[in-house]
């Protein structure tokens, strides 16, 4: 009977543990593909024999980009609720990936059909048919397994046209002497390499997830007793010169549902960051290699934010301005303050880590209605714009990029699985000194 029972524990406790072959597969994978060296070469299986797929630098850089790809077949006949895509990453070519100098890798659309890249055509699809904003992004620390839940994508091929995806890698940070190229396990399936590309209802390995913002605008001390608010504007704007202006955005946070404080590794604000468009109200934007700084904190719940106008005029007009502004109706930044700094100039991707705010945010300690970025003094008046989620380019739009756990409450179930064991054990070993 003691057999028994732990044989059936063991068996619940390892059933728990995430594992790609026992997930539900919600379809075969058919290509994987990779570009390298600018655009002048490209390999996909089939037809080629490459068992591997790689990416590394962001495709803006147009002196050295790859990125891969991939296609799936076999979709279910109904819309999923979740889709991850699990990929293993087994080798990094110049091993600089780490904790501390990670690669976010991220999940696009296309509108044309991924198994028709070529050499001679791989530019062209780079520049007009990866459409749309990131729909999964994980920061890659090293080889290892990683998983990116593309349900978006997926349900788009099960309702419409199957084109597949792309895969890219962003915000690499270059060894002095090479950019970074993380290799990923493609086909055939098995591989050799690892995990080939796997589409299942469950994931397995370390987990990316992007948190779209939903509300983004910033407030002028201005036009009377109150100032104005821009709720509806293509760019957001934080200032310390003449004027202090902040910068403010909220996240939706629903992918989230069902984790903790403790399931968050890491959780980075992502935005692109504009040139100013001048004038005496649009001070200079921070060349390349100049660094300048900002301070993030909570928003409390005294005001909410909103997308929505006071007025309902156009939104260009600064008579019509939002519902927050700068001092009758703004919510009061409260708790600990968080730094962050880019030296890499305008037209730029840049990031600020704000884990502990999500973490404030998951357990309660905080109600989730964003963060003011507020920029700091500096000798040369240096302001921070981004594209806000009203620009028209959807690649720039601002999101959250969260890591989690492999599996929430897998350890515990496990730790106290073997716990159980380990006392019915002890009771076994305590009978058999007393007989």
């Amino acid at each position: 009977m003691r057999k028994l029972l732990i044989s059936c524990l063991i068996a619940a406790v390892c059933a728990s543990v995430p594992s790609a072959a026992l997930a539900q597969s919600l379809g075969n994978c058919s290509n994987t593909g990779y570009t390298f060296m600018g655009g002048w070469m490209a390999y996909q299986t089939p037809p080629s024999s490459k068992n591997y797929f790689l990416t590394g630098n962001s495709p803006a850089n147009e002196s050295m980009w790859a990125f891969g790809w991939m296609k799936f077949g076999e979709l279910p006949d109904a819309p999923v609720d979740d889709a991850w895509l699990s990929l293993e990453c087994y080798k990094d070519m110049y091993g600089d990936l780490t904790p501390a100098n990670p690669m976010e890798v991220t999940m696009y659309r296309v509108d044309a059909d991924v198994a028709g890249i070529t050499a001679a055509n791989v530019t062209e699809f780079k520049n007009t048919h990866i459409v749309g904003s990131a729909v999964a992004a994980a920061d890659l620390t090293g080889a290892g397994s990683y998983s990116w839940n593309i349900a978006p994508i997926v349900n788009e091929w099960i309702a419409g046209d199957n084109y597949g995806l792309a895969v890219i890698g962003w915000n690499d940070v270059p060894h002095p002497n090479h950019y970074n190229h993380p290799y990923f396990a493609g086909l055939p399936d098995p591989n050799p390499n690892g995990i080939s590309p796997k589409l299942t209802g469950t994931p397995t390995g370390t987990r990316g997830i992007v948190c779209p913002v939903d509300v983004d605008t910033y407030a002028v001390p201005m036009g009377g007793p109150c100032g104005f608010g821009y709720p509806i504007n293509t760019v957001v704007k934080s200032m310390e010169d003449s004027l202090t202006i902040p910068g403010m955005l909220k996240f939706d946070l629903g992918a989230l549902d069902g984790y903790d404080a403790d399931d968050v590794l890491s959780a980075k604000f992502k935005f692109h960051r504009l040139d100013s468009d001048g004038g005496p109200m649009s001070p200079d934007t921070a060349p390349a290699e100049t660094e300048f700084t900002a301070t993030i904190r909570a928003l409390d719940d005294s005001v909410l934010l909103t997308e929505e106008l006071l007025l309902g005029e156009t939104p260009g007009d600064p008579g019509a301005h939002g519902v927050v502004d700068y001092s009758c109706s703004r919510p009061s930044a409260f708790g600990l303050d968080y730094t962050v700094s880019s030296d890499t100039g305008p037209d730029t991707w840049a990031e600020a880590d704000i884990t502990q705010i999500v973490k404030d945010w998951l357990d309660g300690t905080y109600v989730n209605n964003g963060i003011e970025f507020q920029d700091d003094s500096d000798p040369g008046e240096y302001v921070w714009y981004w594209d806000s989620i009203q620009s028209d380019d959807a690649n720039y739009h601002p999101y959250l990029q969260v890591n989690v756990v492999p599996e929430p409450g897998t350890f515990v179930l496990l730790a106290s699985g073997l716990a159980l064991i380990g006392l019915i054990g002890l009771k076994r070993y305590r009978s058999s000194r007393r007989g």
